[in-house]
């Protein structure tokens, strides 16, 4: 003989809420009616999102690091500014290898020979400044840099670069310090020298 069902119906265990639950065999379905239990789970879901927006934990830099990005601010900086052309109160700049007229600020640093060689990561024969177009998006252009590159320093100063670029180069935190140094005297005194502020 089969076992008749009890169902017995309670209130909801949210304070200010009159539903009833459904309670089968004396076991409850849930402590909470249907409506109680959304709004639950949407809040639970919620508080866990916005935990796991705030868990995100900043890049922890290390001084080496940090010396790296500083000595290529500057060094970017002094490349630009130095191969800018003084345009009534702004600085422009072209592109070294498609001729397009930026803003000085709105110009990349563009290397010959990748940054990853440190030998010559800094060196001002291998760096010209591009836009982003041909920085980034077309990967610096290299044939066409490298033809211009030759017309300005020739293929000696090419070749050497290249050579150079085969050391290795152990810089330490103090080294590259200096570096930024350098480069950031460099840049107050060009700006000096013009008359304009611009970094």
């Amino acid at each position: 003989m089969v076992e008749k069902e009890m169902i017995t119906k309670r209130k909801c265990k949210t304070s200010n809420c009159d539903n009833l639950i459904v309670y089968r065999n004396g076991i409850p379905t849930s402590k909470w009616c249907p409506s109680c239990t959304l709004k639950r789970n949407y809040k639970k879901s919620s508080l866990e999102r916005a935990h796991k927006k705030t868990l995100k934990l900043p890049k922890i830099r290390t001084p080496r690091q940090r010396a790296i990005d500083r000595a290529d601010e500057w060094f970017s900086r002094y490349i630009r500014l130095i191969n800018g052309i003084v345009f009534i109160d702004t600085v422009v700049c072209e592109c070294f290898t498609c001729g397009n007229f930026h803003n000085i600020k709105n110009i990349d640093c563009g290397h010959f020979i990748n940054r990853e060689h440190f030998a010559v990561r800094w060196e001002v024969n291998n760096a010209r400044p591009q836009d982003t177009h041909c920085n980034c998006y077309r990967s610096g252009k290299h044939y066409q840099f490298e033809q211009r590159l030759i017309k300005e320093i020739g293929q000696s100063g090419i070749d050497d670069l290249k050579e150079r670029a085969k050391r290795i180069a152990d810089y330490s935190t103090e080294q590259i310090r200096e570096i930024a140094k350098t480069y950031r005297i460099s840049v107050r005194l060009k700006e000096k020298e013009l008359g304009i502020k611009i970094f």
